[in-house]
């Protein structure tokens, strides 16, 4: 039997049809899916961990504000350190299997919380959430990296919107389940161990179609690995080229990255603002039950995911046809995006209304949808060779604020229903947005890097022009 699996529209790749890539983006949908649904689920579940009203047999546990906020930013301290990490070893090692391992190991350590933080308590907490950080820290370099190689430029945008919009489904599955899990007589171990078992049912499929690059898949078809390969051949590395040195120097003189990283910064500091500290406003300001905080906290990602299909065929479309080009598409979804949850976190500052809270963090999450098309791909634009090497940087250096940014509602809001700290705590992520999208307007780009090619070591162009020096081989 032919390998090549036959899909819809492989009679006819040249045009674009469906085929492996897009399996390929389905499981990296899902793989961030999976990861986000353990990253995000500690939201949720610190407030049910440490309810002392609670009728149930699990372990309620006395953690102080600050330390609940220690713990929400905890993740980001290994996640920091390892995006770095990663930016290189992406650039040397398979993508593939780096994200495998670190999915694998993510799905034990959740499966072990319950057990470890029973009889740890707070250190063995912080330390589960710190070595998770770590590894999902491949998370996003190793994506874009297989991205680079899968994704031709004209799909790029509906493709990657795809694929980030797992961030938000994970998102909006651990609000859900962890409301309701919590609440279950499973209590709130339940929720660690739901989350191990999706992620662990990923690495089996993972197993099956990842790969690298389309000349190492066995399931693609000779039809789609052509296409691919000629749209990518003016930008992307090929699979059988030399590793070069890594040009250092070009890239910490870049404009467009340094624009980049910043944006990511105000990016980073407002929506984990959204993600990890709106259940704890909700139950403590607002005085929403569990179950209530979970579906509310969760319901804004599923308008996100769904609005991100129509906003990104939009920009692919208005590209194709050269409405707009690559960077003002970039710089005009994105400041849609990120001006939008800007004024949605001013509005959610000055407002008493429960319902009106909860219409502004809802437009507030809506508004990332059109971030989707903007500053999230914007690795592919400037340097398809180095996607992953860059995501992993800025990305790193952004996560900085996704530990400020948690750690500061921990010291800024005492008590938990303090009203003007919440409100600053808004004032500040609008703010992080605002300056983050500016910056991206003026200095940004959507167009390829000089530092992008691949050029061939001194010694290789020597041996060309000399072949009579050129070594025997036995």
């Amino acid at each position: 039997m032919d390998e090549s699996i036959k899909l819809k529209g492989s009679q006819d790749m040249h045009t674009g049809g469906l085929g492996i890539r897009h399996i390929i983006t389905v499981c990296l949908c899902a793989c961030l899916t999976v990861n986000y649904i353990i990253r995000v689920n500690l939201g949720v579940a610190v407030v049910v961990m440490t309810d002392h009203n609670r009728n149930d047999s699990d372990p309620v546990f006395d953690w102080s504000p600050e330390q609940k906020g220690m713990l929400l930013s905890s993740f980001f301290a290994g996640y920091l350190i390892s995006n770095l990490v990663a930016s290189v070893l992406v650039t040397k090692y398979s993508n593939a299997k780096l994200l495998f391992g670190s999915v694998c190991y993510s799905t034990v350590a959740s499966l072990l919380t319950p057990i470890l933080v029973t009889h740890g308590g707070y250190t063995a907490m912080f330390m589960v959430r710190v070595s998770m950080g770590l590894v999902q820290g491949f998370m996003m370099p190793a994506t874009q990296g297989l991205l680079s190689k899968w994704i031709p430029p004209n799909e790029r945008s509906r493709c990657g919107s795809i694929v980030l919009g797992g961030l938000h489904i994970g998102t909006m599955v651990s609000f859900v389940s962890s409301g309701f899990l919590s609440s279950s007589s499973g209590g709130w171990p339940s929720v660690f161990y739901f989350s191990a078992a999706l992620s662990g049912a990923w690495c089996i499929v993972w197993l099956r179609y990842g790969s690298d690059h389309p000349d190492r898949s066995k399931y693609v078809s000779k039809s789609e690995r052509s296409y691919i390969n000629k749209s990518l051949s003016d930008a992307s590395q090929p699979e059988t080229a030399t590793k070069v040195p890594i040009p250092w120097g070009k890239i910490f003189t870049n404009t467009p990255v340094y624009a980049l990283a910043l944006t990511m910064i105000g990016q980073n500091w407002g929506y984990w603002i959204l993600i990890t500290q709106i259940p704890s406003y909700f139950a403590n300001v607002l005085n929403f039950d569990t179950t209530k905080n979970g579906t509310v906290s969760a319901l804004p990602y599923v308008t996100l995911w769904l609005i991100s299909f129509p906003v990104s065929f939009t920009a692919d479309y208005l590209i194709t046809r050269g409405t707009l080009t690559i960077s003002s598409a970039r710089k005009t979804f994105n400041t849609i995006g990120q001006w939008g949850a800007a004024a949605a976190l001013l509005a959610l500052a000055f407002t008493t209304s429960p319902t009106m809270a909860v219409v502004m963090y809802t437009i507030g999450v809506t508004m990332i949808a059109f971030t989707f098309v903007g500053f999230n791909i914007n690795v592919l634009d400037l340097a398809p060779n180095y996607a992953g090497l860059l995501m992993g940087l800025t990305n790193g250096i952004a996560n900085v604020t996704s530990i400020a940014g948690p750690a500061f509602v921990g010291f800024v809001v005492k008590p938990l229903d303090n009203i003007e700290g919440w409100k600053l705590v808004f004032i500040v992520a609008a703010a992080m947005l605002f300056v983050g999208n500016t910056i991206f307007v003026v200095f940004g780009s959507g167009e390829v890097q000089d530092f992008n090619s691949i050029q061939e070591s001194s010694k290789n162009k020597e041996d060309i022009e000399n072949p009579e020096i050129q070594p025997l081989k036995s």
